[in-house]
Formats: C-alpha cells, sequence, structure tokens
C-alpha cells in the first residue's frame, strides 16, 4: 500500500506507455510468497493501479524483465533473496524517470515514510483489496528466454561448441532450475542438476544458508563437479538474481577456494 501512495502522490513520473499507472508482480519460492504476492495485486488494483501477477513461480530477472518490456511505473519482486530461511520482503524496481532500476534515494526514503504512515494509522484488514488484477502466463516468460539466446548467439557453430563445455548448477533450492536449464538447452550447453537441490523448497533443508558465498553452501555441488569432471560449476541464489561460478582447482585446495566469483546479474 505504501508503494501505491507513492505512485499515486508522483503519478506523472510513473505513468507507463498506456497512459496509466500500472505494476508487474512477481514471487518465488519462498514460504507464503506467492500469498504475499496475490495479496499485493488485490492492493494494487483496490488503489486502482493496474496489476499484473505472474501466474507461477518467476527468478527476479524475469519479472524485472516483463516490468521494463511493459513500461510499468513499478515492478514487485516478493523474495527474501538468499537471507535465512525465515525470512521474506520486496524487491522494487520503478519505472518512469528511474528507468525501471531498482529502489535509489531519495525514492527509497519516500516510500518508506509511506509505508510508516500506513503501519502507525492503519491495521491490515482496513485496506482495501480488489480481485480485479491479471495474470502474466508463459509469453513474458518466453521474452525474456528468447532474449537472453538472442544476447549470446545461437548459432549451429556456437552450438557445438558449447556442447563440449560440462557444466554443473545448482538452483540452491530456489527459482533458477527451470528458466536456466531451458535457456542453457536451447544454447546448446550441457548442464548437470544438483538434483537434491533443483526444487524451489523455502525451508532449504541441504543448506545451513541458502547463499552460494556461505562456506558449505555449495559442497554438493562440486562433489558432483568431482565426480563427472566438470569445467564449471554455476549456482544461483534462490531468486536466481545471483550467480556464483566455480571452476577448477589444484589438488588439495577446500572447495570454497574453488569460488571463483559472484556477481549481480
Amino acid at each position: 500500500m505504501g508503494i501505491a501512495r507513492f505512485l499515486k502522490k508522483n503519478e506523472s513520473s510513473y505513468l507507463d506507455a498506456a497512459g496509466q499507472l500500472s505494476v508487474v508482480i512477481g514471487y518465488d519460492g519462498r514460504v507464503n510468497s506467492d500469498v504475499f504476492a496475490k495479496l499485493s495485486a488485490e492492493i494494487f488494483a483496490a488503489a486502482g493501479i493496474r496489476a499484473r501477477l505472474f501466474s507461477k513461480l518467476v527468478p527476479t530477472p524475469v519479472a524485472a524483465f516483463a516490468g521494463r518490456q511493459l513500461s510499468a511505473s513499478a515492478t514487485v519482486v516478493v523474495t527474501a533473496s538468499h537471507n535465512p530461511p525465515r525470512d521474506n520482503g520486496y524487491k522494487v524496481y520503478l519505472g518512469g524517470e528511474n528507468g525501471h532500476s531498482q529502489l535509489v534515494p531519495p525514492q527509497d526514503a519516500q516510500i518508506a515514510s509511506e509505508i510508516t504512515q500506513i503501519a502507525n494509522n492503519t491495521v491490515f484488514p482496513e485496506i482495501a483489496r480488489s480481485v480485479d488484477f491479471e495474470y502474466l502466463e508463459d509469453a513474458e516468460i518466453n521474452a525474456y528466454q528468447n532474449r537472453a539466446l538472442e544476447l549470446i548467439g545461437n548459432s549451429e557453430n556456437l552450438r557445438a561448441q558449447r556442447a563440449a563445455i560440462k557444466i554443473v548448477y545448482t538452483a540452491m533450492h530456489g527459482v533458477g532450475h527451470r528458466y536456466l536449464a531451458e535457456i542453457f538447452a536451447n544454447a546448446g550447453f550441457q548442464i548437470h542438476s544438483v538434483e537434491e537441490q533443483q526444487e524451489p523448497d523455502g525451508s532449504f533443508p541441504t543448506v545451513a544458508f541458502p547463499n552460494p558465498e556461505e562456506p558449505g553452501a555449495m559442497d554438493l555441488s562440486f562433489s558432483l563437479a568431482e565426480a563427472i569432471a566438470a569445467d564449471l560449476v554455476i549456482a544461483n541464489d534462490p531468486d536466481a538474481d545471483r550467480l556464483a561460478v566455480g571452476y577448477g582447482a589444484p589438488p588439495g585446495c577446500s572447495p570454497v577456494t574453488r569460488l571463483a566469483c559472484c556477481w549481480q546479474i
């Protein structure tokens, strides 16, 4: 509701291509992310803002891409990223003059102020809700995947070269596997998924902390890589907007030292 108020107070700066306020909403596999996402869509809709909710779990980059493609006033992803299992939260991207970037000053403080005012003066049952929102389906997901293939190239020659690279991948119990596996397969890469961490699971049963940089989080990945003599290990965090890459290290190195780099996508 705080984001809705912010958008309405600054309407002229955040109108979409159709001349209205709109929001795209995605969610990951965290406990209750789907519940919070649907509630968000209902609250935005009741505030008079066009709300479009993904009908299934999506990585944060897919939702952010869709928000840009649809010129949304804002994109919201319900996720706690790589934080502990009990956590959940929002990632917010603003359109308009912010160019679909994640929150930066001064808009972050302005939205926080709206949230504080609501929290101090309103109880949840008093917040209006409406089911007048829309669902986003596979078209938006396919657009993201097609754009990824365009960017990396997908000629027969490239595909033939890629087939020789053996890659281990872990989704870290998040939402990345389905999307990455399809893109990589279409691009000609061979990936071997860490099955124990492949499906979304908000309890993160095989890791103490679902963050690729944490000691032990990639042990299963490196074990599989050693077993199949992989060339690379790739790991996403649970909402798949961060990436860690491991590579073969000299004998005697600990698994942690094989973590080559980690960066934002």
